[in-house]
C-alpha cells in the first residue's frame, strides 16, 4: 500500500463525489470531471513524484479496487 492509498481509504472524500482526484502524500492536489485535465494539473504540482489518480464514487456507486 502507498501513503496516498492509505490517505484515500480513511479520508472524507464526499466533497469530491463523482470527480477525479489526484492525491500526493496526505493531500488532494487536483480534482475535476476530466481525468486528462486533473492529470495535467497534478503533474505540474507533483513534478517528478507519482500521485494516485482515482475517481471518487457518488453515494449510490461502488468503487471496486
Amino acid at each position: 500500500m502507498t501513503q496516498e492509498f492509505d490517505f484515500y481509504s480513511v479520508a472524507d472524500m464526499s466533497e469530491y463525489a463523482g470527480k477525479w482526484v489526484a492525491i500526493l502524500g496526505n493531500k488532494v492536489i487536483a480534482s475535476g470531471d476530466d481525468l486528462k485535465k486533473v492529470y495535467e494539473e497534478a503533474k505540474k504540482i507533483a513534478s517528478n513524484k507519482e500521485p494516485l489518480f482515482t475517481r471518487v464514487p457518488r453515494e449510490q456507486e461502488t468503487l471496486i479496487l
